[in-house]
């Protein structure tokens, strides 16, 4: 008999249903970006797309292949690193922020010149994609990228808004109120 550690949609509906606000959601995000050193951290809303998007981008210490990898995932162990007091302890802010907010999360980081890439789906299944095609669909993060990054740093990209941020569910078309 195969024992499963978890059912897929549950965690997907937990996660998504965590209990963050908006504001929580974005904190926890820059509290990565403190523990990774960022000096500058900004916070974009754009709606000059068909499906408006956030973004948090900072200067920090960006992430290798391994840690993006290691970020995605959802972890057993604690972090216990004493030596240190970290912010993000268990290793589910990043999913668990963003997926109270959205159904897609773009994560560009870059550390040691190197640029990495991933896109994971509330289903915590990743998508293929590419940085062109990402810049391409997102044209302004390209400019903030290449400032903001240049030696290091990494960006978080919101999509798929839930209607609580663009105000669908309130029948605005201003999103952007909803979110200032």
């Amino acid at each position: 008999m195969k024992s499963e550690t978890f059912d897929q949609k549950t965690l997907t509906h937990g996660l998504k249903n965590f209990g963050y606000s908006t504001a929580e959601a974005i904190a926890d995000i820059i509290d990565n970006s403190i523990e990774a050193n960022a000096k500058n951290i900004e916070i974009l809303f754009w709606e000059g797309t068909p499906a408006p998007w956030i973004a948090v981008i900072d200067d920090g210490d960006g992430m290798s292949k391994v840690e993006l990898e290691n970020a995605i995932k959802i972890k057993k162990k604690q972090n216990t690193n004493s030596n240190s007091i970290k912010l993000s302890k268990f290793g589910f802010g990043l999913k668990t922020a963003s997926f109270s907010q959205c159904a897609k999360i773009n994560i560009i980081t870059k550390k040691n010149n190197q640029t990495n890439l991933k896109v994971l789906k509330s289903n915590l299944k990743t998508e293929d994609a590419d940085l062109i095609s990402i810049f391409k669909k997102f044209k302004y993060i390209e400019k903030k990228f290449n400032e903001r990054c240049a030696r290091s740093g990494t960006i978080i990209i919101w999509e798929n808004l839930d209607d609580n941020i663009t105000g669908k569910n309130i029948n605005t078309h201003r999103p952007h109120a909803i979110f200032y």
